[in-house]
C-alpha cells in the first residue's frame, strides 16, 4: 500500500476489554495447497467498531465452535462445521466475545497482546487471596 492510499485509510479503534455482542459476517477457508497444517479460516465478525477479522487455526475453530454452540444451547447436537458457519452467517445469531489484553513475556521483553475468548474466561484467584473464608467440601 502506497502511503498516499495509507492517509486516507481509516484506523480502526480497538475493542474495549470486556464482553462484547457480535454476530458472523462472512468466513472463508484459506487452503495452503503445499502444506496443508497451515490451512486456517478467516471470519469476520460485527462489533461495535465495525467488521473485525480474525484467523483461526485448527484448534482455534474447534473452540471457536464448541463454545459458541455452548452460548446457543447447541452443545448436545452434532453440528457439520460448514453448515454452523453458515447458519450463524445467514441468521446473524447473535454471540458473545471476551477481549482482554494481557502483557506477556516474549523474547524481545514484554508486550501487550489481545486475547479473543468465545466463552466467559474464568476469574483466577490471586496469590494474595484470603483462602481462609473459602469452604471446603467434606466427604
Amino acid at each position: 500500500m502506497a502511503l498516499r492510499d495509507l492517509l486516507k485509510t481509516e484506523f480502526k479503534g480497538e475493542l474495549k476489554a470486556g464482553k462484547h455482542s457480535t454476530t458472523l459476517i462472512s468466513w472463508a477457508l484459506k487452503a495452503n495447497e503445499s502444506n496443508p497444517d497451515n490451512d486456517y479460516i478467516v471470519v469476520e465478525l460485527a462489533t461495535e467498531n465495525g467488521p473485525y477479522k480474525r484467523n483461526l487455526f485448527e484448534k482455534d475453530l474447534t473452540f471457536f465452535l464448541a463454545h459458541v454452540r455452548r452460548q446457543l444451547g447447541r452443545s448436545h447436537e452434532n453440528v457439520q462445521p460448514v453448515a454452523f458457519l453458515n447458519h450463524l452467517r445467514d441468521t446473524r445469531t447473535p454471540f458473545d466475545m471476551w477481549v482482554s489484553y494481557p502483557t506477556v513475556p516474549t523474547a524481545r521483553g514484554m508486550e501487550r497482546r489481545q486475547n479473543i475468548n468465545f466463552m466467559e474466561p474464568r476469574k483466577q484467584v490471586s496469590a494474595e487471596s484470603n483462602h481462609d473464608d473459602m469452604e471446603i467440601p467434606t466427604t
